[in-house]
């Protein structure tokens, strides 16, 4: 929903396309609450002190925009994160700057006018597989990804300091809300280092294995379909045909 629609409301509070990156937020008061009343032009800017959840707005509010505390931000590697991946992809993902393969990947998934909007992916999916593979090839190539890159370890040496593993290998996380659709962006990301793997044998940034962590049996055996073809659980259909996410090369 777009400003200006009379249906939006804090009973009805969407104000984007979830399948583009947003382009309108609340505004938020003091105290980290969401004013329904006033919305703001482009994304949220993160900010670590931000409510989890909105709350309905009371009397004598102050307001203002977190993209006033937009330098103050900057320091959060999430922002800079997000501004890297946003130009590499608003550029297309220029050859020379990942594999032929994951360019064939990235285009199929994103840039591909025969996929049916059924078939889309979200863009907290489409951000999440970006940054993992930005992350993996692109980074090291320009200075702002270098330095995102150096941060990352620095705070990998300083875990270890804590009594962190010394022997840990590094590793990053993508928090996503539940609803996002966390197997689907494990399904590409599967794909995207496996067919890599394959074209590029001696490349060390794609891996040959993978393993799947779960909280219990019921979500072990949902993520069945990460599995290809399962013939043991024949109900389930993987996700790599069914998301249409194999190029037919």
């Amino acid at each position: 929903m777009r400003k200006g629609n009379k249906a939006l409301s804090a009973d009805n509070p969407i104000l984007n396309n979830p399948y583009e990156e947003p382009l309108f937020h609340y505004a938020t008061n003091d105290s980290g609450e969401l004013d329904y009343n006033q919305i703001e032009q482009g994304r949220r800017i993160f900010a670590p002190d931000m409510q989890v959840m909105p709350v309905k707005q009371g009397p004598q509010k102050t307001i203002w925009s977190w993209d006033d505390r937009e330098q103050d931000c900057e320091k959060y590697i999430v922002n800079r994160i997000r501004k890297e991946v946003g130009i590499w992809r608003k550029d297309s993902y220029p050859n020379g700057t990942i594999t032929r393969v994951t360019k064939e990947l990235l285009t199929f998934w994103f840039d591909n006018p025969e996929r049916h909007a059924e078939l889309g992916l979200f863009f907290a999916q489409r951000e999440a597989i970006e940054t993992a593979i930005w992350l993996n090839e692109v980074a090291a190539k320009s200075n702002a990804g270098q330095f995102i890159l150096q941060e990352l370890q620095n705070g990998r040496i300083e875990h270890m300091g804590h009594g962190g593993d010394e022997a840990v290998l590094p590793r990053i996380a993508f928090k996503m809300a539940t609803g996002t659709g966390k197997t689907v962006v494990m399904a590409a990301l599967i794909l995207y280092h496996f067919f890599n793997r394959q074209e590029y044998r001696n490349d060390i940034r794609f891996a040959d294995n993978f393993l799947l962590v779960t909280p219990g049996v019921p979500i072990r055996d949902r993520l069945g379909v990460l599995r290809v073809n399962d013939s043991c659980i024949p109900e389930l259909q993987d996700y790599y045909h069914v998301r249409w996410l194999v190029p037919p090369g």
